[in-house]
């Protein structure tokens, strides 16, 4: 397994099931389960789309963790965005980054954690210790 870093508010709308595609500058070979992280760092524009969406009634928990793991979740497949952008609906489109060249990551098979597991992430794709895939069963248990 592996873990996946996303600043908040995406990582959240993730774990909620508004945003099903993560959008990269690149791409992997892996597929299979990934733990989707909430970044530590929260920057400002990330702060006001957060603030914006709650605002529109968006379902994302508020205060939104940062630093945790907040769901499972299957890479199932990655394409070009310009594959995917014909068939992504407006919601999809507003959380995510479309523009040529980058790729959908596309996930499925998401579970939210009831309690988000404190941690560390990384840039690209990064191992978990066990003792948090350890505390990530318990949860979902």
């Amino acid at each position: 397994m592996k873990g996946l870093t996303l600043t908040q508010p995406w990582a959240s709308a993730v774990a909620v099931g508004i945003k099903c595609v993560e959008t990269r500058s690149w791409r992997t070979e892996y597929r299979g389960p990934v733990l989707i992280h909430a970044a530590k760092g929260f920057p400002a524009s990330a702060r006001a789309f957060a603030r914006e969406e709650l605002q529109r009634g968006v379902r994302i928990p508020n205060p939104l963790p940062l630093g945790a793991v907040v769901a499972l979740a299957r890479i199932d497949h990655i394409e070009r965005t310009e594959a995917s952008l014909p068939f992504l609906g407006r919601t999809e489109e507003h959380y995510g980054d479309y523009s040529p060249g980058r790729y959908a990551w596309h996930l499925a098979d998401v579970r939210q954690l009831s309690v988000p597991i404190p941690c560390r992430g990384a840039l690209g794709l990064w191992m978990p210790t066990p003792e948090v895939l350890t505390a990530v069963e318990a949860v979902l248990r």
